[in-house]
């Protein structure tokens, strides 16, 4: 339920979750217009700002973010640019049916612990694939034998 007349910084809180709504005047051009700050805590403590030009907008994504947080699906992996270009090419370059969780425990298998060196996350899939790739080779060639001995 939208209040009617709401005075801000309007705050909601549901059980322990709370968020805090403000609201100013921001000046573009020659004119101005209201935005919506939207302020509240992810389940790390971590303080997140949204904008928003309407208030019903924020008051909706508040409620959401807080039923979010309460339900514990607020958590939320955040990548930097390198890590998720590294987490797109390495997801591409996995056969149907291979996990990157699987990818990663074949190159461990691959490696000694005392030899393992710094790899980015598509290489490794790349050479994961390649050792797969190869061991699919050699399994073909020895049932060839086996078929024609």
């Amino acid at each position: 339920m939208i209040p009617e007349n709401p005075t801000f910084p309007f705050t909601i809180t549901k059980r322990n979750g709370k968020a805090t709504i403000y609201r100013r005047d921001k000046v573009k051009g020659t004119g101005t217009y209201p935005e919506y700050r939207l302020a509240f805590y992810d389940s790390a403590g971590k303080r997140h700002l949204e904008s928003f030009s309407e208030f019903p907008t924020a008051l909706k994504t508040a409620n959401a973010r807080l039923d979010a947080l309460l339900q514990g699906t607020a958590d939320v992996l955040t990548l930097s640019g390198s890590q998720r270009l590294d987490y797109l090419q390495a997801t591409k370059l996995l056969p149907p049916g291979v996990t990157l969780t699987e990818a990663v425990k074949g190159y461990q298998r691959l490696r000694r612990a005392d030899d393992v060196t710094a790899i980015s996350v598509s290489d490794l899939v790349a050479e994961f694939i390649q050792t797969r790739t190869n061991q699919t080779q050699t399994s073909e060639k020895r049932g060839y034998f086996r078929e024609n001995s």
